[in-house]
């Protein structure tokens, strides 16, 4: 990831049937080799209510543990 000029993410989340929440937070970047590839970056039990705040903390948290928070797309 500390090679890509740009990424952007998905993110998506869900509840099992055992009522247990789900957080997935996917990359999706052009390589070296000019290729569209993606990398899913994390997939967590969510304890937090599925806020905005708490989601958007969550994704913040996952851009900097990956050190990816200045390549953001945002459009």
């Amino acid at each position: 990831m500390e090679s890509l000029e740009s990424v952007c993410l998905t993110t998506d989340s869900w509840t099992s049937v055992t009522t247990e929440n789900y957080l997935a937070v996917t990359a999706h970047y052009v390589d070296s080799k000019f290729e569209v590839d993606s990398c899913l970056l994390e997939c967590i039990k969510f304890g937090e209510r599925h806020t905005a705040d708490n989601l958007a903390n969550a994704i913040l948290r996952v851009t900097r543990e990956w050190k990816i928070q200045k390549k953001l797309l945002v459009s």
